[in-house]
């Protein structure tokens, strides 16, 4: 079984409901992008609103993964969140930092566009998210 998956059991995220986790530490361990998206659905699962930090230096991490944690962190599925360690990847640390802030700043510009047109009416909040960056890709 994959890293994340166990991970996603031990927090409880299938059923229970252990929002205390303020860290997670996940460093020097083999996750890798096929495992570390069970990491960012317990994220965005609403069960994690405490999380603080997350530690996912010196695995087998790609640009790809970088860009899901940032989109992730963009819909403040984690408030408090202030803090993530990435060293040490399969991205070098530059363009690990980039991606992340890049994709940050994508989805928060997305998340306020979408809100104005459905506080103008354009939008209703039930459609599909497929259009999300098909009207004006942000880049910076």
């Amino acid at each position: 079984m994959f890293a994340g998956k166990q991970l996603w059991r031990l927090w409880g995220c299938e059923g229970g409901t252990d929002a205390a986790i303020a860290e997670i530490c996940l460093g020097g361990n083999t996750i890798t992008d096929s495992s570390f998206h069970h990491v960012l659905y317990a994220m965005e699962s609403g069960k994690l609103r405490n999380l603080r930090f997350l530690g996912i230096e010196m695995n087998y991490l790609t640009a790809a993964s970088m860009e899901m944690l940032g989109r992730t962190v963009g819909k403040l599925v984690c408030p408090v969140l202030s803090q993530i360690s990435y060293n040490d990847n399969s991205v070098d640390n530059v363009t690990a930092k980039r991606l992340i802030a890049t994709s940050v700043y994508q989805e928060r510009v997305w998340q306020a566009k979408r809100q104005q047109r459905i506080r103008e009416g354009h939008v209703s909040d039930e459609e599909s998210c497929d259009e999300q960056y098909s009207e004006e890709e942000v880049v910076l």
